[in-house]
């Protein structure tokens, strides 16, 4: 991520992610902390957690900047490299920006449509992605492909998570929406 030379205020939704962010301590844990049933554990590979505390912290009152002096090292580990862990990891990120996308809209009748439109338009999301796989994996060693894979899978993720009952938002560190996240066994077994 590189969003210039200069500080940048951004949106809590389109902000810097976890593994380039950073919190002052004590203003996170104000905020409740991240929602452990949003991140990655055994081999769930939810996401969005982030997200999640700096949309809390926006509505709080603080801010998220971009700040380019400040430098992250984010080691990844040879596994991650895999295309296989590429799609699980992005089916679950999908799921589990589905899930944060639900807390932030509430209920009634404009998240009925909301969700309603998501539904119906994401076999047609996830297959057109599909095509353009198939159509481009002898091109550019197949990046093309593998990156319209990965975001079908994606896609695929967020849909099925809004085929899902609706957690329960019990708040940050509670570890109560729990179930925010599919089982193994849903998002494709352990490796």
């Amino acid at each position: 991520m590189d969003l210039g030379p200069q500080p940048v205020r951004v949106s809590a939704r389109h902000g810097p992610w976890g593994c380039n962010i950073g919190y002052r301590r004590e203003v996170a844990l104000g905020a409740g902390g991240f929602d452990p049933a949003l991140g990655r554990r055994d081999c769930v590979m939810g996401a969005h957690e982030e997200t999640e505390l700096n949309l809390r912290l926006e509505r709080a009152g603080y801010e998220v900047w971009w700040l380019p002096q400040a430098h992250i090292r984010h080691r990844v580990g040879k596994e991650r490299l895999r295309f296989g862990w590429c799609l699980r990891a992005a089916f679950q990120s999908g799921y589990t920006k589905a899930v944060v996308r639900r807390q932030a809209r509430g209920t009634g009748t404009a998240w009925t449509l909301w969700r309603l439109g998501r539904l119906l338009g994401t076999p047609w999301h996830t297959g057109l992605n599909l095509v353009v796989a198939a159509l481009t994996w002898p091109w550019q060693k197949g990046r093309l492909a593998a990156a319209a894979s990965i975001r079908a899978a994606e896609v695929a993720g967020f849909g099925w998570q809004l085929l899902q009952p609706m957690p329960k938002a019990a708040g940050p560190a509670s570890g109560a929406t729990a179930a925010a996240q599919p089982t193994a066994t849903e998002a494709g077994g352990c490796p």
